[in-house]
């Protein structure tokens, strides 16, 4: 005779988004581009292609 366990987990924890910049030479942020490209066709995500310009200048105007 087989039992059969529930599988139980607890409560997700919180996630807090926060927004980061850093330097980073050009060609990893062509790489990180593709990939944003790649992930979005492969599971329907499109936020993050595309920053546009703010997104390469960053927080304090510099790009």
């Amino acid at each position: 005779m087989s039992h059969t366990r529930k599988l139980r987990l607890g409560p997700l924890p919180k996630t807090e988004s926060i927004k980061l910049t850093f330097a980073c030479p050009a060609s990893l942020k062509a790489d990180l581009d593709r990939y944003a490209v790649l992930h979005a066709q492969a599971y329907g995500d499109s936020r993050c292609i595309n920053a546009g310009p703010a997104y390469a200048r960053g927080v304090h105007g510099r790009g």
